[in-house]
């Protein structure tokens, strides 16, 4: 989707909204910058699992405003805790390999990454990440795993289901390579 599209006055009327990732990736990547317009610019009106139907808002938002919780950077591979609220949480995770990674990764296919969601019911999940798509933002919790539960986001509008709640986050190569160097999340 085009966010400045979305977020003026050529907004489409309706959207038809439909949650499919492929590869074992954490959902909210994919296409995770339309969430926030959506969610600001548009209204629930049905879903049959399958598909989503939102309608255009009367009154359009040009920007999604973000309450900055904590900024930090740690190695790859550390818990980062988050905070505890039942408002929607949005992150942008950056790589910063060391010298050995960016030659390594220059030279060959860059490692797959994984993020382990801790969900507060005790439970955890764990997805392939993409280091590319991670930077730009996407939401991190409540954990949306298909088109059900993000019909069930938008129509209620909070977070009812403790199973959803991410808590903990972590990064990590699932071969524990080193050269991966800092994560930067916010």
């Amino acid at each position: 989707m085009n966010e400045r599209r979305m977020r003026g006055p050529d907004a489409s009327a309706w959207v038809l909204f439909e949650l499919q990732s492929t590869d074992g990736r954490l959902p909210s990547l994919d296409d995770g910058l339309s969430w926030p317009v959506l969610f600001d610019n548009s209204g629930f009106v049905s879903s049959d699992c399958q598909f989503v139907l939102l309608r255009k808002a009367h009154f359009l938002h040009a920007t999604t405003t973000y309450d900055d919780f904590d900024a930090r950077t740690c190695k790859t591979g550390a818990t980062v805790s988050l905070p505890n609220t039942n408002e929607p949480l949005f992150a942008k995770i950056e790589l910063k390999p060391t010298l050995a990674g960016r030659l390594l990764i220059a030279l060959f296919k860059p490692p797959e990454l994984h993020i382990v969601l801790g969900l507060k019911d005790g439970g955890t999940q764990r997805y392939r990440g993409i280091s590319n798509i991670m930077v730009t933002g996407f939401m991190m919790s409540p954990l949306i795993c298909n088109t059900a539960d993000f019909a069930s986001l938008v129509a209620e509008r909070s977070l009812s289901q403790d199973s959803s709640i991410v808590r903990p986050c972590r990064l990590r190569h699932p071969k524990a390579v080193p050269f991966l160097g800092q994560t930067r999340t916010s």
